[in-house]
């Protein structure tokens, strides 16, 4: 596989650098364990294919450390340290539990705790939804209510981890709702209702519009945003957004990785333009080679002081990217070689016929009928059997040619390749 280098490497980078309670630094070597970069390392190196097998140990001690640090009752904080259940933190556990489950499933008790533990959770999500819909990054705290897209997004995760969707959850279906209602006039999205659109965010909601069952790549509100997306290439650039948390001494700040939110979105909408593969590209470039890790980092800026979090989203988005993303761009060879598997078993099946007509002497009989048809008859058939394959052919062919061109006009009206750098 194309990135099996860049994400094994990424993977032995996480593992080598866990604290000393088995948690993933919250941004940087050296950091506290966070439960919302933890839960994000547990749920992306489960499902990797590039997971050494020796290792999948080390991840059942990372599942320990999330149901040890959860808040009674409740969610997960961004840290343990933390009082105040987190939104974000509780969405990445949830998602990162039940994917552990179906990999540990074995293990009896810590199954037992995980089912346990999501039903806590859910039961704290549910409650501390906001009545327009989605949820704040810290609802228990009153600065912490407004309703903003990046803990919409991961809570939303966490209930399709579970089984859930628009078309059998209440929960989902309003914050999807909500989000679809906040739309900016430029069909955007921002960090929350009301602010200007930005390509991290519009990502994010398109992503999660496609995932929550109720739209299409091909629905209009999707396309408008893909397109809002693909016009501000320039803006790929790191976004910081925060919030006040009152009484503190300052501010909470949340970093984009708007590469790897963009890249995801672009995926999702099967749009497989020079912007996705300039994105790949850009992921398979960005890796330090020392050590495997991936700083945050744009075409413009590198911020070496986070290296965890960012790690595992790129770890994630190119996993993702290499199972969905080429299975598209090889699409057109598979194709070919599914059309001539047909082809192949077509002459097979004719061969096999023509060798039972022999056997049963369905040749004699046959020949006999031919010769008592009259010449002008005769003429017909033959002239009527090769008319029909020569129809087939030319129908196929243009048939081809239609659809390639109805493909470089769809390009052409993208104007897709304006766009040259991340």
């Amino acid at each position: 596989m194309p990135f099996q280098k860049q994400i094994s490497g990424g993977i032995l980078f996480l593992l080598s650098h866990r604290n000393d309670d088995e948690g993933i630094p919250s941004t940087n070597l050296g950091d506290e364990s966070g439960c919302w970069t933890t839960a994000e390392a547990v749920d992306i190196l489960l499902r990797s294919v590039y997971l050494p097998k020796n290792r999948i140990a080390d991840l059942e001690k990372m599942v320990e450390f999330l149901l040890k640090n959860q808040i009674s009752g409740k969610g997960w904080a961004m840290t343990p340290e933390r009082d105040y259940v987190s939104s974000m933190a509780t969405g990445h556990v949830l998602v990162a539990l039940s994917c552990a489950e179906d990999v540990f499933c074995e293990n009896e008790e810590l199954v037992r705790k995980c089912k346990k533990a999501k039903a806590e959770a859910l039961d704290w999500t549910r409650k501390n939804a906001n009545p327009k819909g989605g949820w704040g990054v810290e609802p228990e705290k009153e600065s912490g209510k407004e309703t903003r897209v990046i803990s919409t997004y991961y809570v939303l995760k966490g209930f399709f981890a579970l089984g859930f969707s628009y078309n059998n959850s209440k929960d989902v279906r309003h914050a999807i709702d909500y989000l679809v209602q906040i739309v900016n006039k430029d069909n955007g999205w921002g960090g929350k209702e009301g602010t200007p659109s930005d390509p991290a965010n519009t990502a994010r909601v398109i992503s999660i519009l496609l995932q929550s069952g109720k739209f299409e790549h091909d629905d209009p509100l999707v396309r408008k945003g893909l397109a809002l997306i693909l016009d501000s290439r320039d803006d790929w650039r790191i976004d910081i957004e925060s919030y006040t948390t009152k009484g503190a001494p300052g501010q909470v700040f949340f970093h984009s990785n708007t590469p790897a939110d963009v890249l995801e979105a672009l995926v999702r909408c099967k749009y497989h333009g020079k912007e996705t593969r300039d994105l790949i590209e850009f992921f398979l470039t960005s890796q330090e080679d020392s050590d495997g890790r991936w700083y945050l980092c744009d075409a413009f800026q590198k911020d070496t002081s986070i290296s965890t979090w960012s790690t595992s989203e790129a770890i994630g988005v190119l996993d993702f990217a290499q199972e969905q993303y080429f299975e598209n761009l090889f699409h057109k060879y598979d194709h070919i070689s599914s059309r001539n598997v047909k082809l192949a078993l077509f002459a097979t099946s004719i061969i096999s016929l023509l060798e039972f007509l022999y056997i049963i002497h369905a040749y004699d009989a046959l020949s006999a009928w031919w010769n008592s048809l009259s010449e002008g008859w005769q003429q017909t058939i033959i002239g009527g059997t090769i008319l029909s394959i020569i129809v087939g052919i030319l129908s196929s062919y243009l048939f081809e040619k239609m659809e390639k061109l109805k493909e470089k006009r769809l390009k052409a009206k993208k104007g897709k390749d304006k766009y040259s750098y991340i």
